[in-house]
């Protein structure tokens, strides 16, 4: 199971490595203030994208991998849920856009709306997200999400480095992009090159229908609480404060891959080895090795921050350093939220959810005064907050253990001592040969 998480958590990393290149010149080019707002108009967008598969993202990659439903099938629902998903996320995307931005200037919810009209392919992009998941397509899951980073990085950069770029111009490309992985996942299931998972019957169309409702909460739950912070940080805490808080943020994100690969790879998993060895190694290693990236991301970030972003960015480090320690606690919730949906447990998952995004919304008024700083700190306490309901509902109904789940033992760090070892001997071969 690592080496196909290694092999998902490249093409994971595309993203933030292209993040450490479009984003500096993004946030020179917008300034401290633009750059806030760009974060207030791509964050909602992106929430509703998965807000709006109403839960069928999950329910997808639960049929695929635990009820032998196929990938056309699942294509099939996929587009005849589509239209009906897409008119209530539009329609719930004027009243959001309205009560955020209408005593906002400058045109940001003119903006806004037009970036409205992109969300039947958010939409379409996460559900076919779900069906690659299900199916174990490594190289599917890693296309749709290297594909629109490259296509980011190659607009984006040109453009700022010849004229002065809006907000509402780098969101627009952030957003279209997606096209591109999912016309990548679509070709690849009409070439036949995604994994067919089990042999049972299609899953029928009503067990669909009731997992996806069941985990909608959750998945509302979890979209609210990684990034909710962002979609109303503008009335909350203002323009700048926001720009800092996305910035620290976007650093924060690169030791985020090995998580977000090891859920993909829990949701297409057999539920007896989610529950057995295989899952909960996979789980304290994931978290281990996010631990030891979290920490050297930090040292990097505390000395080179104003060298990359310039010092109208100095406020960042200190929220940047609090989100890379939440990475961590980030890391086992997904992991275990994962572990529930695998194991046909979507509402357990939406309760542990559903209680952290409320922690995280409250802790983000309470401490709004503090800006950049306080957002940072509710976002970790939602984090937390989540990986404990997950964690007590997995103990209670499904018989995991804190040990087996999260602390390591000595093989892991004997698996971590090999790693380690083995790259600084491929670094040396690679140094010699060159």
């Amino acid at each position: 199971m690592m080496k196909p998480l290694a092999k998902m958590a490249a093409g994971n990393v595309v993203g933030p490595l292209t993040a450490i290149v479009v984003s500096p010149i993004l946030a020179r080019n917008l300034g401290v203030d633009g750059r806030g707002v760009y974060a207030a108009l791509t964050m909602p967008i992106l929430m509703l994208g998965i807000v709006g598969t109403l839960g069928v993202q999950d329910g997808l990659a639960y049929g695929i991998a635990q009820r032998g439903l196929s990938t056309r099938n699942a294509f099939r629902y996929l587009w005849s849920t589509l239209p009906t998903a897409s008119a209530a996320t539009m329609a719930a995307a004027g009243g959001i856009g309205f009560l955020l931005f209408h005593n906002e200037p400058g045109g940001v919810l003119k903006s806004f709306l037009i970036l409205t009209l992109a969300l039947p392919l958010q939409i379409a992009y996460n559900m076919a997200i779900g069906v690659a998941t299900g199916a174990a397509d490594v190289k599917g899951v890693n296309g749709a999400r290297i594909a629109p980073a490259v296509v980011r990085a190659s607009v984006v950069v040109p453009l700022c480095l010849a004229t002065t770029v809006s907000p509402l111009t780098a969101a627009a490309v952030l957003i279209l992009s997606a096209s591109v992985g999912l016309g990548w996942i679509r070709i690849r299931c009409r070439r036949g090159v995604s994994v067919e998972s089990g042999s049972a019957s299609d899953f029928p169309r009503a067990s669909m229908l009731k997992f996806s409702m069941t985990a909608f909460p959750g998945v509302l739950a979890s979209v609210s609480t990684a990034r909710l912070d962002q979609v109303i940080g503008l009335p909350l805490i203002g323009a700048r404060q926001l720009g800092l808080y996305a910035v620290a943020v976007s650093i924060a994100e690169f030791p985020m891959v090995l998580g977000t690969a090891a859920r993909s790879a829990l949701l297409g998993m057999r539920a007896d080895s989610v529950v057995g060895v295989e899952g909960q190694q996979l789980i304290r290693r994931v978290t281990g090795t996010v631990a030891i990236a979290a920490a050297l991301m930090g040292l990097a970030t505390w000395r080179l921050v104003t060298v990359v972003f310039g010092r109208d960015f100095t406020g960042v480090v200190l929220p940047a350093l609090i989100l890379l320690g939440a990475t961590v606690v980030y890391t086992v919730a997904s992991c275990l939220s994962a572990a529930l949906l695998a194991l046909g447990d979507p509402s357990g998952q939406s309760r542990a959810l559903l209680v952290g995004a409320a922690a995280s919304v409250a802790s983000l008024v309470a401490l709004r005064s503090f800006g950049a700083t306080g957002a940072s700190l509710a976002s970790a306490f939602g984090y937390l907050v989540t990986a404990v309901m997950c964690f007590m509902v997995l103990r209670k109904d499904h018989g995991f253990s804190l040990r087996g789940a999260v602390l390591p033992n000595r093989a892991d760090v004997s698996w971590g001592a090999h790693s380690v070892v083995r790259m600084v001997s491929l670094g040396r071969l690679h140094g010699g040969t060159t």
